[in-house]
């Protein structure tokens, strides 16, 4: 778990200037797992590292955003409102309404999946040349 925090901490640190990060990632543990569960993935620090700008966005809208005063009393509350709000959703569509209703803005869509950029032909065989190791060609020249 502390592998894990250290990641988020690191993750949301780059998003939000604030002392008290460390702080918000020791509360969040429930909202994040919640959270994650409507796109059917775990909660662990492979997928933090993996889904950056997620976390990043969702920490920024979900608790910063109009939160106010940044202090732990506020974080503390905007983080407990929001594990009510999970506990209480069945899927990502309930929560949005929810959050609506609660906070009056609506959660702008933070897309889980990275966007894969589709290379072209050039861009294919320049990737293939970058990554191109001559010991790994030579052993598999020698076991023909």
């Amino acid at each position: 778990m502390d592998k894990l925090h250290a990641e988020m901490e690191r993750t949301v640190s780059k998003t939000i200037d604030n002392k008290l990060v460390d702080y918000q990632i020791s509360l969040s543990d429930n909202f994040y797992t919640k959270y994650l569960s409507y796109y059917d993935c775990p909660y662990t620090h492979e997928v933090v590292e993996s889904h950056r700008k997620f976390f990043q966005d969702l920490s920024y809208y979900a608790i910063y955003q109009k939160l106010g005063e940044v202090t732990k009393i506020n974080i503390q509350a905007r983080l407990s409102e929001l594990d009510t709000l999970v506990d209480i959703s069945d899927n990502k569509d309930e929560f949005d309404t929810f959050f609506y209703k609660k906070f009056q803005f609506k959660l702008p869509e933070i897309p889980f999946e990275e966007e894969k950029l589709k290379l072209s032909s050039f861009d294919l065989k320049l990737q293939q040349a970058l990554n191109y190791n001559p010991k790994e060609d030579e052993r598999l020249r020698k076991r023909r």
